[in-house]
C-alpha cells in the first residue's frame, strides 16, 4: 500500500487539477497527457483527468474555483451549502466517467478535499462519495462517508463492481446536502484496478 501511495502522490504531484479549459492545445496533447498519467497509477483511469467539467446541481448552494497552495494544480472547486438538504444528493456534484467495469472488477477512487468551512458545532464537514450508474437504479460500486477536516488530504475509497458497466453508464457523485458547509474537492482519480 505503501508503495501505491508513493506513486499516487508522485503522479499527483504532477497532474494540474483541470477545473476549467484545459491548457492543452489539442485533443492529441490532452490525449498524451492522460496515457503519461495512466502509465504512474495502478489499473486503468476510468475518466480523464485533465477534462473534469466541474459543476454542482441543487438550489442553496454557491461555487467558484479558488486558490489552494500546496495541491496539485493549486486551484479547487469550491462548493458552499447555504442550508441543510432533506437528502444529500440534493446539492450535488456528479461528474461523468468513460470507463466501464465488468463483474468483480476493483474500482479505487483517490481525491484530495477539504472543509474550508465546516458546519456549525462541527470541526470537519460531511461528503457522501459514490461512483455509481449515472441513472437510475443508481446502483454503486464505490461508496462511502467522508469527514474532511480544515486540512488538504487524500482519501481513497475502493469497491467491487457486482455487475458489467458500459463505457458512458458510470458517474462520480459528490453529495453534500447533509450539512450547511463549505468543502473544497482537488484533484480525484478513478481507476480500475482489474479483477
Amino acid at each position: 500500500m505503501k508503495l501505491v501511495k508513493s506513486l499516487l502522490c508522485a503522479a499527483l504531484l504532477a497532474a494540474p487539477l483541470a477545473i476549467s479549459t484545459p491548457s492543452y492545445a489539442d485533443e492529441a496533447a490532452l490525449a498524451q497527457a492522460r496515457a503519461t498519467l495512466n502509465e504512474a497509477l495502478p489499473g486503468t483511469l476510468m475518466h480523464n483527468p485533465y477534462d473534469v467539467k466541474w459543476g454542482a446541481s441543487g438550489n442553496d448552494k454557491r461555487t467558484k474555483v479558488v486558490s489552494a497552495p500546496g495541491i496539485p494544480g493549486e486551484q479547487a472547486f469550491q462548493v458552499r451549502v447555504k442550508k441543510k438538504q432533506s437528502k444529500p444528493w440534493d446539492i450535488n456534484i456528479a461528474i461523468q466517467l468513460d470507463q466501464g467495469v465488468k463483474t468483480g472488477d476493483e474500482v479505487v477512487m483517490h481525491f484530495w478535499a477539504r472543509a474550508e468551512k465546516p458546519a456549525k458545532n462541527s470541526d470537519t464537514g460531511d461528503i457522501a462519495v459514490v461512483v455509481q450508474m449515472n441513472k437510475d437504479p443508481y446502483r454503486a460500486i464505490v461508496s462511502g462517508d467522508i469527514n474532511p477536516t480544515s486540512e488538504w488530504k487524500i482519501y481513497t475509497l475502493k469497491g467491487v463492481a457486482e455487475n458489467d458497466y458500459g463505457d458512458t453508464s458510470l458517474q462520480v457523485s459528490f453529495q453534500l446536502g447533509r450539512r450547511s458547509q463549505t468543502i473544497e474537492f482537488g484533484q480525484f482519480y478513478v481507476s480500475n484496478l482489474g479483477q
